[in-house]
């Protein structure tokens, strides 16, 4: 008998998926409702992440010179004594580089780094940098965003540089490009900004948006494959022998704690 394919079915799972891979992609998988607006917003103009112009920002370049002042004075201190004459460009793209890490380290201790989950209940959530400010601590994306801010603030080409799995900051120097907190030399990227421009890299794009499609096809096939089979009427009647189960996990757990007593107590 020749199997008939459920091309009906396949069309409406794939729709369905369709739907909620760009409906999570858009809102950072947020859950709570309040957030989707406005998380879907910043990702169709991610450059209102970025204040570089702020007072928050202003005050935060006020704390970085008086912690690192200092330091950050020393290329133009030799430029003034005369040495320019013999600083090299190679000499001058490393004081730059020292004073871009120097600017990593300065946020990291400023703002904590706690994930999206715990700290908005979103897998990605986008937040300006004032925002970050405030809560005191956010991911790899939100130290990110304070990094560009506070470089293009002191004059620097510096983006936010979004990939798969990972948030950094390019920073344009003459003809090179200097990455800041990207320890792992990630160079796939899928979206690129500053308070001005956003590029979009298509193809890693569409990878993301096909991956979370994927994931929700292959749920929602699961799922209807356990209501046609009834695999829950199922589980519910042979539902008795977990109370047995349950039965014997307490049984054992009650055991392990009186033999950890005697062992810690009663035993000298």
């Amino acid at each position: 008998m020749k199997k008939v394919i459920p091309y009906k079915l396949i069309i409406k799972l794939s729709v369905v998926s369709l739907l909620l891979a760009f409906f999570v992609v858009m809102v950072g998988g947020s859950m709570n409702p309040l957030m989707w607006k406005q998380q879907f917003e910043r990702r169709q103009n991610p450059t209102m992440l970025l204040e570089p112009t702020s007072p928050t920002i202003k005050k935060l370049n006020e704390g970085f010179e008086a912690s690192y002042g200092h330091i950050l004075k020393f290329k133009t201190q030799d430029l003034l004594y005369g040495y320019a004459a013999i600083l090299t460009k190679e000499d001058l793209v490393l004081l730059d580089r020292f004073t871009l890490e120097v600017s990593n380290i300065y946020i990291q201790s400023q703002v904590g780094y706690k994930t999206d989950i715990g700290n908005y209940h979103s897998i990605d959530h986008f937040a300006t940098s004032s925002e970050i400010i405030q809560r005191g601590a956010d991911d790899c994306d939100g130290q990110a965003i304070l990094i560009a801010s506070l470089l293009r603030y002191r004059g620097y080409d510096a983006y936010v540089v979004v990939g798969y799995s990972h948030v950094w900051v390019d920073v344009h120097l003459d003809d090179r490009v200097i990455s800041i907190n990207n320890p792992e030399r990630s160079d796939v990227w899928y979206c690129k900004f500053d308070e001005r421009n956003v590029q979009w890299s298509i193809l890693p794009f569409f990878i993301l948006f096909m991956g979370f499609f994927m994931l929700f096809y292959s749920l929602l096939s699961v799922l209807y494959y356990l209501y046609k089979k009834n695999v829950l009427e199922y589980i519910r009647d042979y539902m008795y022998v977990f109370k047995y189960v349950f039965f014997l996990l307490v049984t054992f757990l009650g055991f392990g704690v009186i033999v950890f007593v005697i062992i810690k107590i009663v035993i000298p």
